[in-house]
């Protein structure tokens, strides 16, 4: 089963790449921190790590502790899904209601568990539209997506 759910995101800047591996190092030797989300880019100001953990508060401790600077604000967060692939159809629905999503990212995790982060600019409403959309009831239920990003068996069943 999945949630739909308001989280505190993460954004770690790093000034190499190779700090952002540390801070993964260091959430890792701490048993009851498991990253959701994680996403990184590079900006003109170095490296940015945005991490979706399952206590934000331990979590940015923990960084600042042994030296990064991180801001945390709020993203939706979406699973466990079974499963890729959702993240188009959920970022076309919340479009198609009039909800700007500003980014997006999924991420496995190491139990194999699909989490889907999404920033928008009305993150309430979003939660709202997400709480009823349609593709996360297909994902409820199982159903399968093709290549278009339609449910196989609405895409079988309209041919």
């Amino acid at each position: 089963m999945f949630f739909v759910s308001k989280h505190e995101e993460i954004a770690v800047r790093t000034w190499n790449e190779e700090l952002d591996v540390t801070a993964l190092m260091a959430i890792a030797q701490c048993p009851d921190l498991e990253v959701l989300a994680m996403r990184s880019y590079c900006d003109r100001d170095g490296v940015v790590l945005l991490l979706v953990t399952n206590n934000p508060f331990k979590t940015t401790r923990l960084l600042e502790r042994i030296g990064y600077h991180c801001h945390r604000k709020p993203v939706l967060l979406v699973g466990p899904l079974a499963r890729r692939g959702w993240t188009p159809s959920l970022r076309a629905e919340l479009e198609g209601s009039g909800i700007h999503v500003v980014y997006s990212y999924a991420h496995r995790t190491e139990r194999g568990q699909h989490y889907i982060a999404l920033k928008t600019e009305e993150d309430e409403r979003a939660l709202r539209v997400l709480e009823v959309s349609s593709t996360l009831q297909g994902a409820k239920h199982g159903l399968t997506r093709n290549r278009a990003g339609l449910p196989e068996e609405l895409r079988q069943a309209a041919a």
